[in-house]
C-alpha cells in the first residue's frame, strides 16, 4: 500500500462505488466522529485528491455501495441510533436520483456489483445481524437465497454473479463466504475492516473506516514480474 490523497474530513460507515478504478471512483455518506447522523456528501477520487460531487438525498451512515464513478448506487444505511432505512439512490456520473427501495431496512451491510443495473447486498444489520440477499436490476430489489450464517458489518467485492463476503461483527472475524449469484458457499479464511475499498487484486485503494475515525487514503498496486529475456546464438 501507498498513501493517497485524504479524504476532506476522517468518516466511517462511508459507502463507495467497489467497481470503480484506483483513479476513478466515488466515496458517499458516512458517519461523523461523535455524532451518529450520517452525512450526504459524495466526492470522486482521481487517484491522488477527491473533489466534491452532487449530494445524496439521505444523510446515512452504514450504507452499502457498488458500481462505477459513472454508474453507482448507494442503498440502506442508518440515519441514527436504531433508525434503518431502505432508501436506494443512484448516480449518473453527475447526480443522484431515487432508486427501488430495498425490502428490508438495515445498516452495516455489505455489497458487491459492476454497475447501477447489476449488484447485490447482503448481511447487515435489522438491527439484529442478517443473513439475508437482495439483488438489484436497476429499478427493484429481489430476494435471494440467505446466507448460512447472520453477520454484521461484513466486507463485500465482485459482481453479482461473483461476490464474496468476508468478517463481520457477529461470530468469528475470519469468515469468508461466496456467492455465485445464486447459492452461498463457504470459502477461505480472511478479514478486512470497516472502509470504503475500490478496485481489483490488481489496482485499488481503501478509504476512511475505524476504530479511531480517519481521513486516510492508501492506494495498492499490485506486484509485477519483468523477465529478463537474452537471445543466444550458436557460434
Amino acid at each position: 500500500f501507498a498513501s493517497g490523497g485524504n479524504l476532506p474530513a476522517s468518516w466511517y460507515g462511508v459507502g463507495a462505488s467497489q467497481f470503480g478504478t484506483q483513479d476513478n471512483a466515488l466515496s458517499f455518506a458516512g458517519n461523523n466522529p461523535g455524532a451518529y447522523v450520517g452525512n450526504t456528501a459524495s466526492f470522486l477520487y482521481n487517484g491522488s485528491s477527491w473533489s466534491a460531487t452532487p449530494s445524496m438525498s439521505t444523510a446515512r451512515a452504514y450504507l452499502s455501495g457498488f458500481g462505477t464513478a459513472t454508474s453507482a448506487v448507494g442503498a440502506g444505511g442508518a440515519t441514527g441510533p436504531g433508525a434503518k432505512v431502505t432508501s436506494t439512490e443512484e448516480f449518473d456520473g453527475s447526480s443522484w436520483t431515487n432508486g427501488g427501495a430495498l425490502n428490508t431496512a438495515r445498516g452495516q451491510l455489505a455489497s458487491a456489483g459492476a454497475s447501477e443495473t447489476s449488484g447485490v447486498v447482503f448481511g447487515g444489520a435489522e438491527p439484529s445481524a442478517s443473513n439475508k440477499t437482495e439483488e438489484y436490476d436497476g429499478s427493484s430489489w429481489t430476494a435471494g437465497n440467505t446466507m448460512p450464517t447472520s453477520t454484521a458489518d461484513p466486507g463485500g467485492n465482485g459482481i453479482q454473479t461473483s461476490a464474496i463476503m468476508v468478517g463481520g461483527n457477529t461470530g468469528p472475524a475470519t469468515v469468508t463466504l461466496e456467492y455465485d449469484g445464486t447459492n452461498w458457499a463457504s470459502g477461505g479464511s480472511t478479514s478486512r475492516g470497516r472502509m470504503a475499498n475500490v478496485g481489483t487484486a490488481a489496482s485499488g485503494f481503501v478509504a476512511g473506516g475505524n476504530p479511531s475515525a480517519t481521513n486516510a487514503t492508501e492506494e495498492w498496486t499490485n506486484e509485477t514480474t519483468s523477465l529478463n529475456v537474452k537471445t543466444l546464438t550458436q557460434s
